[in-house]
């Protein structure tokens, strides 16, 4: 395999697990600050919907269809069970691990499910459409110097973050799509969410890399 091929088959692959997230470069205290801002405010009952062991099975499970899945929820804790000033911590911790992009993208997606809603009245089956249905859970205890995550998952959003002594280690797996891809019609006729573009550092790096390269 020539190594521009081999160029591009490493950036499909970083595409595949961290494309449409528009990642910045994450600052450790930020995520610790507000991961535990929004846990301190919570009852026992929400804690231990958000709160798992690092090593819990559930931090690998990885889904970005509406659910349920063979008559199971989503775990975690949702919007829709949270004050509205939690909600807003909650909003605060996802901000930490994605750009100002992203995070405009991200909440872009979950408002879309207000329309799928609308549209689907009668009902879709056992899909749920719920713009306060997005899952938050911590795994582990937010620290600068310990290994946790956390995760955020729901319809069309997944976006996971692993942190270890202090550094993000990984921010994957992660996905980002948009239904419908375009709102035709109502209040918001013409709004398109692009989800096919990456602003991930290391992503754009090695595209420039590729780029550079296959000019010689």
């Amino acid at each position: 395999m020539k190594r521009n091929d081999k160029l591009r088959v490493v950036v499909l692959c970083l595409l595949a697990v961290s494309a449409f997230a528009a990642y910045k470069v994450q600052t450790v205290p930020e995520m610790v600050r507000a991961a535990n801002n929004l846990i301190v405010t919570l009852s026992p009952e929400q804690k231990a919907k958000l709160k798992y062991d690092f090593t819990s099975s559930e931090r690998t499970n990885f889904h970005f269809t509406p659910g349920p899945w063979n008559g199971v929820g989503r775990k975690g804790l949702p919007f829709k069970e949270m004050r509205p000033e939690q909600a807003k911590l909650a909003h605060a911790l996802l901000a930490t691990g994605v750009s100002q992009v992203g995070y405009i993208k991200a909440t872009t997606i979950m408002s879309l499910e207000q329309i799928l809603k609308d549209r689907e009245a009668g009902g879709r089956g056992n899909l749920v459409r719920d713009p306060d249905g997005y899952f938050f859970s911590v795994f582990g205890e937010p620290s600068e110097t310990g290994t946790w995550g956390f995760k955020v998952e729901g319809h069309h959003v997944a976006l996971n973050f692993t942190i270890s002594n202090g550094k993000v280690v990984a921010d994957s797996p992660a996905f980002m799509g948009a239904d419908p891809a375009e709102v035709k019609d109502g209040p918001r006729a013409g709004l398109r969410v692009r989800t096919s573009t990456s602003t991930s550092p290391r992503v754009l790096r090695l595209r420039n890399s590729m780029q550079s390269r296959s000019k010689h």
